[in-house]
């Protein structure tokens, strides 16, 4: 089969595999999975990993010897992007001036990771994709749309600037040239996702100076799979010079990656799914791929848009307004590619904590001395009962924190508004 057919193959799959509402979940997971910079950077800042790991690392240990294999074979993304570029201008003769902001941006990924957040997994091409499909699910809205715009942003830039991403940006094609690019090589090879420009076009385009654009020989690796060379001598850098800059592209990543820390006990962190990852590296970790909450039954897992917390932003939030974690399910738990929520069985997830339940009494019905016993009722782990107060003159919801899993059944029965009178927050 040729690497062209196998592209479109791998298209159709992975709509499939990550289209919402299918009865079987869990395959939403695979596509994100095969990418060594989510994998591998996961597991890193999470000081764990699992069975993910054996199906990046052969993709890792391929590129080692054939450039870009994912970018040849297996990536959505790119197949899209090289769609849309044929229809768009030709405007690359400034490519080779720009400098390579996918390199850097996985080495500073990989400095924040070794400090637990890393900075820029969410670039990742696959999971931009499975957001995509995932922003059609059944309850599409602002949010989820929002969460989605990636996947078009690109195709948007592959039509204005043809290559720029593949070639310079992706950080899952620097990962596999970081890979491929033998040590002794003074600059990184390049490669071109689109059918060759003819000679003829080539030459014309040269001034009469005698400048050579580097546009160069180039074959379509989609179609060939062999190396590309450029006509363009490489430039030559001074000895030292991309190690110094790769040393402080690591160390910018492992300074930015503190910054989310400092005002984290300020602001206080978020509701996140059950099983998350502490907050101090989970937004870092997610890769807002939207399959926990493309799985969620309850519709409570939504992408956040607070902008107070930028380093959070499209990561999964929860909202108890309209229901609550039921306790039966971990389908999230299931979905997630880069271990920002733990893969738990069900039993296991009930004993993970979400928040704590906390009663304003001056909101409460039942510490105004009215008729309400809803969130006592509707608890499923017994957490609530009925606290006497005032000497006993009064009656008011008393939470057992040893017992609440912060589930929210209590806040979404809460018939108080808009200000519910019991909520759930984080116990961070």
């Amino acid at each position: 089969m040729k690497p062209g057919q196998t592209r479109w193959l791998v298209l159709t799959a992975a709509v499939f595999l990550a289209w919402p509402g299918r009865e079987q979940a869990w395959t939403a997971i695979i596509l994100p999975a095969i990418s060594p910079f989510i994998v591998v950077n996961s597991a890193i800042a999470a000081r764990s990993a699992d069975l993910l790991l054996l199906a990046a690392l052969p993709l890792l240990v391929w590129a080692f010897f054939r450039p870009r294999p994912i970018c040849r074979h297996l990536c959505p993304t790119g197949l899209m992007q090289d769609c849309v570029a044929r229809r768009g201008p030709i405007k690359d003769s400034w490519m080779s001036r720009l400098p390579p902001l996918g390199k850097w941006a996985v080495l500073a990924t990989f400095g924040g990771a070794l400090c637990g957040f890393p900075l820029f997994l969410w670039l990742d091409p696959l999971a931009l994709f499975n957001a995509f499909i995932n922003s059609w699910r059944s309850n599409t809205g602002f949010v989820a749309v929002a969460s989605g715009l990636g996947l078009p942003l690109l195709l948007l830039l592959a039509w204005w600037r043809p290559k720029i991403w593949c070639q310079r940006l992706c950080p899952l094609g620097a990962v596999q040239e970081l890979a491929w690019r033998s040590p002794s090589e003074v600059a990184p090879r390049t490669f071109s996702l689109l059918p060759a420009r003819p000679p003829a076009l080539r030459r014309a385009g040269r001034p009469a100076g005698g400048y050579r654009r580097p546009v160069g020989r180039q074959r379509s690796v989609a179609e060939k799979g062999d190396e590309d060379e450029s006509d363009a001598p490489a430039e030559k850098m001074p000895p030292g010079h991309g190690s110094r800059r790769d040393f402080l592209a690591a160390g910018a990543g492992a300074c930015a990656a503190l910054a989310p820390l400092r005002g984290l006990s300020s602001r206080g962190a978020p509701l996140r799914p059950p099983g998350s990852l502490p907050e101090t590296s989970f937004a870092g970790v997610c890769v807002r791929c939207g399959n926990c909450a493309a799985v969620c039954p309850s519709r409570i897992i939504r992408s956040s848009l607070d902008w107070r917390q930028p380093e959070g932003l499209l990561a999964p939030t929860l909202d108890f307004s309209f229901d609550y974690c039921r306790e039966d399910c971990h389908r999230c738990n299931t979905v997630c590619p880069s271990g920002a929520i733990a893969r738990l069985s069900r039993e296991e997830k009930r004993r993970r904590l979400i928040g704590l339940a906390h009663v304003d009494t001056s909101l409460c019905l039942l510490a105004q001395g009215r008729e309400c016993t809803a969130c006592i009722q509707k608890c499923p782990y017994a957490a609530l009962a009925i606290h006497s107060a005032d000497g006993g003159f009064s009656n008011e919801p008393l939470v057992d924190p040893a017992k609440c899993n912060g589930c929210g059944a209590c806040e979404t029965v809460c018939p108080v508004g808009p200000l519910r009178a019991i909520r759930v927050i984080s116990r961070g």
